[in-house]
């Protein structure tokens, strides 16, 4: 049985059929997917963790640290999505798809994780549609002459 695993393999009896080789990309792929799905699982606990803990009213206080905002102190700053004014530290400095900075609270920043994390897990997993058949050197491209040619396609 070794014989025949060994012919183009980098180890012996690595891979005996096509089969396995399909199996084992399977198995890396279904293993891999376990664990990002842990991770976003992880992270959608710590947002709701940072939503529970918010203790400020985002106004005249740091919405998550509850920090008040005075003349000589902290001086807040809104964060782009929710509008909520935060501090310094409870805030994070990001740029957008098309590089234009934005500054966003904590809770902000991982509810975007949390969006960008799953939606390209879900479009990961799902397998992308097969491509269009090629065009038919008979097929005529006006919409008239396609009438005449799909009626003469069911007569053959």
């Amino acid at each position: 049985m070794g014989e025949f695993a060994t012919v183009n393999s980098s180890g012996p009896d690595r891979w005996v059929c096509p089969n396995d080789r399909q199996l084992s990309l399977r198995a890396k792929a279904e293993y891999l997917e376990g664990v990002e799905q842990e991770r976003i699982g992880r992270l959608v606990d710590k947002l709701d963790n940072m939503k529970k803990n918010a203790i400020g009213n985002g106004n005249t206080q740091c919405i998550l640290c509850g920090d008040e905002f005075k003349i000589l102190g902290a001086s807040p700053t809104y964060c782009d999505d929710c509008a909520k004014a935060v501090c310094s530290k409870c805030g994070v400095d990001t740029v957008n798809s098309n590089r234009v900075p934005l500054w966003l609270c904590k809770i902000c920043a991982e509810t975007r994780e949390v969006n960008t994390s799953s939606s390209s897990s879900s479009s990961s997993s799902s397998s992308p549609p097969p491509p269009p058949p090629p065009p038919s050197p008979l097929t005529p491209q006006s919409s008239s002459s396609s009438k005449t040619s799909s009626s003469s396609r069911s007569k053959t």
